[in-house]
C-alpha cells in the first residue's frame, strides 16, 4: 500500500482561499433549501460558509410550513 499523507490530521486550516460568503444570506439559503424539500429532500444541512444563522433561519421556515425538526 502507498503511504497516505497525515497532513489532514494537523490542527490547522487546510484551505486558505475560503472567505465569508456575501452572496448567500440566511434567507437566500433557506429559499434554496426549501426548493430541495419541495423536490423530496428529507435531510438538510450546510457546509462551506453556511453557518448557524443559516440553519436557524431554515429551521424557522421549515416549522412555519409545518415540517417537523428532529
Amino acid at each position: 500500500f502507498t503511504r497516505i499523507s497525515e497532513d489532514f490530521l494537523k490542527a490547522k486550516p487546510t484551505v486558505d482561499v475560503l472567505t465569508a460568503r456575501r452572496d448567500l444570506d440566511p434567507a437566500a439559503y433557506a429559499g434554496f433549501a426549501m426548493g430541495w424539500v419541495g423536490q423530496g429532500a428529507t435531510i438538510l444541512g450546510g457546509c462551506c460558509e453556511v453557518g448557524p444563522e443559516h440553519i436557524a433561519h431554515l429551521a424557522k421556515r421549515l416549522r412555519a410550513e409545518g415540517h417537523e425538526i428532529v
